[in-house]
């Protein structure tokens, strides 16, 4: 049995409810918001949390658009650690993948940084501050905004939240570009300012967000668009059933 739980980090300086003008109605899924407690030291708040994980040892990890971008609880809500200082323009998605190790995107920065369980970068994708796009020549990101992990180690990260173009980079785990697919729009395999990105069980599923809806792509064939109805996944339109929007070769 899968229990979600949801928390309200009570920090001060932290909006303490969602700001309502990006609030829509959508259906009671069941969970009940759950107090955190989090404890911080003396003197150090925390900015706007923008993605929370949980790692090996059950800790958890803040992202936050504050002084200390990072921020480590244990299970009992008490402060570990801050790091990342000075690393981040504006924070936005982060990952823990299956070694450990730390992935973190940077909207404004145009970065995409692994670290491992200390802190220490491993590596970056593109270049603090210039905006671009990734090919064989140019190493350089649009506004970077989530990162999934795929079952042989490769590196997802979907692109584009406002300026840049939407679009999914696939990528090796030295950083090697392996493929891309996107583009600004409502067609197929289109996207506006997708936000979030998961993989699971070889379907890569893109949380599409001015389009307001999610696509999965069935790697490596075919692309499917499943709208939002209600607040919920649509399961019964016609291209989650297998119709083929797009081939990809």
């Amino acid at each position: 049995m899968l229990t979600l739980l949801v928390v309200l980090l009570q920090v001060s300086g932290v909006l303490s409810a969602p700001d309502p003008a990006q609030m829509e109605k959508a259906p009671d899924l069941g969970y009940k918001p759950v107090p955190a407690n989090l404890t911080l030291p003396d003197g150090m708040k925390m900015g706007a949390p923008s993605s929370v994980a949980i790692d090996r040892s059950g800790h958890m990890l803040v992202f936050n658009r504050g002084e200390h971008p990072l921020m480590e609880f244990d299970a009992q809500g008490k402060f570990v650690r801050a790091f990342g200082e000075g690393m981040y323009v504006r924070p936005h998605g982060m990952r823990i993948d299956p070694e450990g190790n730390i992935w973190t995107t940077d909207v404004n920065g145009h970065t995409v940084t692994k670290m491992n369980a200390k802190g220490e970068v491993l590596m970056t994708l593109g270049t603090r501050g210039q905006l671009g796009s990734w090919n064989e020549t140019t190493h350089l990101m649009q506004e970077p905004a989530d990162i999934a992990f795929g079952p042989q180690g490769d590196v997802f990260i979907v692109e584009g939240h406002g300026r840049g173009e939407g679009r999914v980079l696939r990528v090796d785990k030295t950083g090697k570009l392996i493929t891309s697919w996107g583009g600004t729009g409502k067609a197929p395999g289109q996207f506006d300012q997708p936000h979030s990105i998961l993989v699971r069980n070889g379907q890569v599923l893109v949380a599409d967000r001015e389009n307001r809806r999610a696509v999965e792509h069935n790697a490596p064939s075919s692309i499917a668009a499943l709208p939002i109805v209600n607040g919920r996944l649509s399961r019964n339109c016609p291209e989650r059933a297998g119709s083929v929007l797009e081939k990809r070769h």
